[in-house]
């Protein structure tokens, strides 16, 4: 009996979706990454109308303990720091990028998401000031 509740009681707990990242755009939506045990979930639009919604693993299954391609924590490039998932569909790449300030006026800062279709960019959509939740040191869990 003890050992069915832990048991039960592992499977909660490894089930737990934790939010990494969420906004809501210039155009309305919400855009959020969340991770449930090794995947990880975006989704971009309204509640109950998700335009995209994928999912991948975090890590690679070829090197244990490393993040799967596309993630990039706490890269500095010239005066930011930032953090940035890409998630494929079709040929599709959608890019969520969060930057975080460095000695540089704020409105210089993009946090929000890239869309490229076959490399080239599409789209541009700038999360709103104020919304922003990151929460990316849950993937170092």
């Amino acid at each position: 009996m003890i050992a069915i509740f832990f048991s039960s009681l592992t499977a909660t707990v490894a089930a737990k979706e934790i939010l990494v990242f969420k906004c809501d755009t210039v155009r309305n939506k919400t855009i959020k990454i969340s991770r449930i045990g090794d995947r990880i979930f975006y989704s971009y639009g309204k509640d109950q109308n998700k335009d995209v919604e994928i999912e991948k693993d975090l890590y690679r299954s070829d090197i244990p303990g490393m993040f799967s391609d596309g993630i990039i924590m706490a890269n500095k490039s010239g005066p930011y720091i930032y953090n940035t998932i890409s998630f494929d569909k079709d040929e599709h790449e959608y890019i969520v990028t969060a930057l975080s300030e460095i000695n540089v006026a704020s409105e210089k800062i993009f946090s929000g998401i890239y869309v490229q279709k076959n490399g080239i960019q599409r789209e541009k959509t700038k999360c709103q000031e104020g919304t922003i939740k990151k929460n990316f040191e849950s993937l170092y869990k």
